[in-house]
């Protein structure tokens, strides 16, 4: 994905998307040592990583291997048993797998094959057997790279740093951009952003025009390879590039020299003596000479000595990066508003139901956008907690949720607090189909006094969701039959569930939503043809993440959302 500033980018991003059709490099006539098979996870063979993998190939320098290379596609299930029809079908003296998912969702094989090398090149977990070695990139000192880059650009205007999920490898991206940003005496603080889902291009769109609204001039993503310098931005087969020459022809020379890394990895696996001890952890060299950088004579002479003696800073000093973080970055996490939450084109991420449900892909207001049919008596306030959609149920996960209110207006009262309900509910069909739910008492854990619930969606729950809700509030008790607008809101973050128990948190993926629903009046049940109560809207549907996220539902239409809530901060 180009980018002036990508340098960091590329790294962690080149193992996201490539073709299910495999594809072998070409193989001279004499005779060969072996045979080495190269996995990938990804989806389409022009792109990353697949393209990257295929130049890579061609590209070694002494191959005296026979080498064939395979895509895993997206579905990550799926993983371990297109790895294990493979290798069953061929005697393969090396297997090399790129990139973090590739490793993990083939774990298993890895360890029942001892009889098979298998290297991991760019893997970023700790994931460790007898027969796996380690080939690392250096996140540090190519996000330093970029640091220095991006402060040549900034002059007096922000940045703002939308970064892959928050974990550790994407702390040492940040430690090296922030060390560049030091390096370069820049005094301006940065805006962070932490992007869960690393491929949904409208959601990072929707957060880039969140920072233009707040002044953000220069955007630096660790997500999906994009810069965005001074509002200028166009875009090709969904990858968002800068709109200038000197940019682009400094994109090209880095692509190069990400290739001739990765022809550097898979040459040392190569050519290593399978006697020899293998070196663990082995750290790439990324000076700007691998790189063969050309074109830059219109960054600054200060940059480009920074650039050609450039630090040792393979390790991470958490000291140092706290220092850093309380220098440089902003805290902007109310940057999130709910203007989106139900004319927004995408969900964060998507919830694991059926096709058949209208909102599976995106909210949406609801019958006559949102507003309450004229007979109509009651309003009530729900959620619902999925299993996200392509991932597993974790065993130790659990999602705890709170501050669960409901708000409306009219243009005689105002905005007025309806209700703070203690998100109590049940586990419903995934579908809701017919209506029916179940309880799993251990499942389910509520504290009244707080008004705060936790559940854990896993293997004995699967195929439903869960779906907390407050009262029916009547209208007509609370004076408030000309209700126009209705807002609702809730809290919500992973916990772990036992914590006598080893936590799996870092791999759950669940997301969730809010809403309201109208009712004919209080005390109604719901009825198959929706007589009964219709939705509000519904609305967008977030990941959930150990810290604690805001749901939003604001039926307000965009063109009147600055004026009706203007000065009011009750959401927040």
């Amino acid at each position: 994905f180009p980018g002036l500033f990508s340098l960091p980018l590329l790294l962690p991003l080149l193992l996201s998307g490539c073709s299910n059709n495999n594809f072998s490099s070409s193989i001279s006539k004499h005779e060969k040592n072996g045979k080495v098979l190269i996995c990938y996870s990804g989806d389409e063979i022009d792109e990353y990583p697949g393209i990257v993998v295929e130049e890579a190939v061609k590209n070694l320098t002494n191959n005296n291997y026979e080498i064939e290379t395979l895509s895993l596609g997206m579905t990550t299930v799926n993983y371990e048993s297109k790895l294990n029809t493979n290798i069953d079908s061929m005697e393969y003296d090396k297997v090399i797998l790129i990139g973090e998912d590739t490793l993990r969702f083939c774990e298993k094989s890895i360890k029942v094959r001892q009889g098979i090398q298998f290297f991991a090149i760019d893997d970023c977990t700790n994931i460790s057997y007898s027969n796996l070695h380690h080939i690392d990139f250096s996140p540090i000192e190519i996000s330093y790279l970029s640091g220095l880059l991006v402060a040549d650009y900034v002059d007096d205007n922000n940045v703002a740093y939308i970064a892959n999920v928050k974990n550790s490898y994407s702390n040492q991206e940040l430690y090296g951009f922030l060390f560049g940003l030091e390096e370069q005496n820049v005094e301006n603080k940065i805006g962070l952003r932490y992007l869960e889902e690393k491929d949904n291009y409208i959601k990072i769109n929707d957060y880039i025009d969140q920072y233009l609204e707040n002044n953000y001039n220069t955007f630096y993503t660790t997500s999906n390879n994009s810069v965005y310098y001074i509002n200028r931005k166009i875009s090709s087969n969904q990858r968002l590039i800068p709109q200038t020459s000197i940019d682009l022809s400094v994109y090209s020379n880095i692509e190069v020299g990400i290739n001739k890394s990765y022809s550097k990895a898979i040459d040392y696996v190569l050519n290593i003596d399978n006697n020899e001890e293998y070196l663990d952890r082995y750290i790439l060299d990324y000076s700007s000479k691998a790189y063969e950088i050309y074109g830059l004579d219109k960054i600054n002479k200060n940059t480009l000595d920074k650039i050609n003696n450039m630090p040792n800073l393979s390790q991470f000093d958490s000291e140092k990066f706290q220092e850093l973080k309380n220098k440089y970055i902003v805290d902007d996490n109310e940057l999130y508003s709910p203007k989106s939450s139900v004319y927004s084109g995408y969900h964060e991420a998507i919830p694991n139901c059926s096709e058949s449900n209208d909102w599976k892909y995106a909210p949406r207001p609801g019958a006559d956008n949102g507003k309450k049919p004229a007979s109509w008596k009651a309003l009530g306030i729900w959620a619902t907690i999925y299993q996200q959609e392509g991932h597993e149920l974790s065993k130790n996960t659990g999602i705890e949720f709170k501050n669960m209110k409901l708000y409306g207006y009219s243009k005689r009262l105002g905005w007025r607090l309806i209700e703070h309900a203690n998100p109590t509910g049940s586990f419903y069909d995934e579908n809701f189909t017919n209506d029916s739910s179940k309880n799993f008492t251990s499942n389910f854990f509520n504290s009244k006094d707080t008004k705060t619930s936790k559940v854990k969606l896993d293997t004995k729950t699967k195929g439903f969701n869960y779906h907390p809700f407050g009262e029916q509030n009547d209208l007509t008790e609370i004076d408030m039959l000309d209700i126009e607008y209705v807002f609702s809101r809730m809290d919500i973050r992973l916990v772990t569930w036992d914590t006598t128990l080893p936590s799996d948190i870092d791999d759950a993926k669940y997301v969730a939503n809010i809403g309201a629903d109208w009712w004919v009046e209080k005390g109604s049940y719901w009825k198959e043809d929706w007589s009964s109560n219709r939705d509000v809207c519904v609305g967008q549907f977030r990941t959930i993440t150990e810290d604690w996220k805001s749901l939003y539902m604001c039926s307000v239409p965009l063109d009147l959302y600055d004026e009706i809530l203007q000065g009011q901060d009750f959401y927040k």
